[in-house]
């Protein structure tokens, strides 16, 4: 393809940064790059100097000129694609592919413009083929208050951050970096950003002198430029910082300067995305941020930096104070701000998706993205949260999604991801839901199916078969979670098995080959690196519905039975169903009674995964249970049933130990040898590495979204 990108201005910022690796990757591809823009500066001599071609279109007689240089420019080289970034690139852009036989237009929204140039989006949206946001946070804004757009004409995609190896630094405290400054030296907080009033810049040198009225050792430094440098420096002396403050200016190396603080805030009022925290994280380094526009989508409050509300110091400084004191907590911190990017925001996976996005629509192929999710399920049980992670993905790739399902709380979930729809009862053998689906189907007009469980299988298969009698083309394609009869699935175009076991179990009943997928199962999460000490006491979890499959009677009385063997446990048992009322009469007074404690039904499990030493799966057959992942996750070893799809995530005597399903003493053996303490510590380390390992959300969505796409394009055919 010939590809050709325009924006205003080639100096330094972060659109300049991901055009300048667009470009790059685009030619590694094997693609043609040109780019076009009014004023030259230090990307234009990069570019340049990767032997990319540079139109400087000038700025003159109010940009007619370059106007017509553009449209020259388009009109001889004939590009198969159009990429403006920025308002007034994007202006132009639009008038000149806007003809009948114009290359279609991406244009990318990068952040808040001008009010004038709000006034003129509001008018010219519908002239860019395809719009590219930042941040669901961003798109949402937009939609709101400048122009709405249908789902197949939008997409998010992050920019993230380019993924570097760490500098030495970063490995020995010695050095700096995040794990403190050389030689006891103070450690160095810092911002990187323009200087304008809504970076907030102001709020950081409040906190600051907050914490120097309390005696904290701390330097403080601010890279960038802009209106805002002389009112920052008086704000700097009123605050008595002058002797611990740097201002920076212009910042020509990113990494080299994010690599020299130990601590990085963004204060901003308002942020369409932050792509300098996502590089701070990249880097290793802690963050704390403004709880504004699309940071909460990079960084997880105490998860993996810390965010408090804008335009207030004290709680600035209350985030920044346990920070400073700490360089351990620094470097667990950076460490699980590094992992978030590498799993979720690396620059590879946005450059990927730009040339995916441009491919489609060279080739005229970007039809409406509708997929309705048919859940035959109220809850929120392992196959359920994949079904909910699965749409939350596919809408942030510009797909219409919206559902079906059994009832609360899984309904309320949905909905608050954005995935509308509606509940039915699951009641008289499912004959509500299956009119509810059909309803749903012939309101939203999706064409594709995503079915979760067995009865949602069966039932969305019924429904496209009917609605193919009547002309109207449905495709379901079947996620299988567990070890079920095939006849649920017979009638399903195409069958996702979790795991092996599952595909295996599928095959061995006749169903074809051809028709099933091995799609594992992953969460959208990454590794956590927050420690725990070991036992005693050893706090043992068992995270499943409480179902007579799911072996909670005999693990219990096992527990029950060699509590004597055991070192000092207790037993959290989290989630509900059927079984509990039996289970706590059963065990409410005996002697695990006070070791035991039903939490029942929680949908903010990592609160409690971080106490947990041991996670403990009796099960009697599993497809692929997620809840092990959850675990390992969190570095937590598992003790768990060798049966169905578990020895595909728990390596027996790697990350967590096996046993055979109603065998009490040899779950009791296990568990003795799982809360020794070294051997606990080296579990617990296999279980996080293979989590890492193995967890790759990112892909699982590529995949199933190719499923997607080739159903959609038969269906087209036919």
């Amino acid at each position: 393809m010939k590809i050709l990108q325009a924006i205003n201005a080639l100096t330094w910022g972060g659109a300049q940064t991901l055009l300048l690796d667009l470009c790059r990757f685009l030619a590694a591809q094997g693609h043609e790059v040109r780019v076009a823009a009014f004023r030259d500066g230090p990307v234009g001599e990069a570019l340049r100097r990767h032997g990319h071609g540079v139109e400087i279109l000038g700025e003159v007689c109010f940009d007619l000129v370059a106007f017509a240089r553009l449209r020259r420019l388009v009109a001889v080289w004939q590009p198969d694609v159009v990429h403006s970034h920025l308002g007034r690139a994007t202006f132009w852009a639009r008038l000149v592919t806007g003809r009948p036989a114009g290359p279609p237009l991406v244009t990318s929204v990068h952040g808040f413009e001008a009010d004038g140039f709000h006034r003129l989006e509001r008018r010219m949206a519908c002239h860019s083929g395809h719009l590219v946001f930042p941040s669901r946070f961003l798109a949402g804004w937009y939609a709101e208050h400048l122009h709405p757009l249908p789902a197949h004409r939008w997409s998010v995609i992050p920019p993230g951050a380019a993924i570097q190896p760490l500098p030495p630094a970063w490995e020995h405290p010695a050095g700096g970096g995040p794990a403190g400054g050389p030689g006891g030296s103070p450690p160095v907080m810092g911002a990187l950003a323009r200087l304008h009033p809504v970076k907030g810049l102001d709020t950081l040198i409040a906190a600051a002198g907050l914490l120097h009225q309390e005696g904290l050792p701390f330097r403080l430094v601010i890279g960038g430029d802009g209106r805002e440098l002389a009112r920052l420096r008086g704000l700097i002396e009123r605050h008595h910082l002058a002797h611990r403050t740097t201002l920076g200016g212009p910042v020509a190396t990113r990494a080299s300067f994010l690599e020299s603080l130990d601590l990085f805030v963004a204060p901003s009022r308002e942020e369409a995305f932050g792509i300098s925290i996502c590089e701070a994280m990249e880097r290793g380094v802690p963050v704390v941020a403004t709880a504004v526009g699309g940071i909460p989508e990079i960084v997880r409050d105490g998860v993996d930096g810390r965010l408090v509300p804008p335009d207030d110091p004290p709680a600035l400084a209350a985030a920044l104070r346990p920070l400073l004191q700490d360089g351990e907590s620094r470097r667990r911190a950076g460490a699980a701000g590094r992992l978030r990017v590498e799993s979720v925001f690396p620059r590879e996976r946005a450059l990927e998706a730009h040339l995916a996005l441009y491919s489609r629509l060279a080739a005229g192929s970007l039809p409406p993205r509708r997929l309705h999710l048919a859940i035959s399920s109220p809850e929120l049980g392992g196959g359920e949260r994949v079904a909910l992670a699965v749409g939350e993905a596919l809408h942030r790739r510009g797909w219409t999604v919206t559902s079906t399902c059994g009832g609360e709380p899984l309904a309320g979930r949905l909905r608050a991801a954005g995935l509308a729809g509606r509940a039915a009862s699951l009641k008289a053998g499912g004959l509500f839901f299956a009119l509810r689906l059909w309803s749903d189907l012939r309101r939203t007009g999706a064409g594709l199916v995503s079915a979760h469980l067995n009865r949602a299988a069966l039932v969305a298969a019924l429904v496209a078969r009917l609605e193919g009698a009547l002309g109207r083309d449905r495709q379901v394609v079947a996620h299988v979670h567990g070890l079920n009869r095939a006849v649920y699935y017979r009638s399903c175009r195409h069958l996702v098995a979790v795991s092996a076991a599952v595909r295996d179990h599928l095959l061995a009943q006749g169903v074809p080959a051809g028709q099933v997928t091995l799609l594992p199962n992953c969460i959208p999460a990454p590794a956590m690196a927050r420690e725990r000490a070991p036992g005693p006491p050893w706090t043992i979890g068992i995270v499943a519905k409480l179902h007579v499959n799911k072996g909670h009677l005999w693990a219990l009385e096992a527990l029950e039975q060699g509590r004597d063997r055991l070192p000092e446990f207790r037993v959290w048992i989290l989630g509900d169903g059927p079984e509990r009322q039996s289970l706590e009469n059963r065990f409410g007074s005996g002697p695990l009674a006070s070791r035991l404690t039903f939490w029942g039904f929680r949908d903010d499990l990592d609160r409690f995964y971080p106490d947990l030493h041991l996670v403990l799966l009796p099960s009697h057959g599993e497809g692929i249970p997620l809840s092990l992942l959850e675990a390992m996750r969190w570095g937590i070893p598992c003790v768990a049933t060798r049966v169905g799809g578990i020895p595909e995530i728990v390596t027996d005597g790697a990350n967590g130990l096996l046993v055979e399903p109603g065998r009490p003493q040899a779950l009791v053996e296990a568990i003795v040898r799982a809360t020794t303490p070294g051997e606990w510590s080296r579990l617990a380390a296999g279980a996080r590495a293979h989590f890492a390992a193995v967890n790759r959300f990112g892909e699982m969505i590529d995949r199933f979204e190719a499923i997607l796409q080739t159903l959609a394009t038969e269906e087209r055919k036919g």
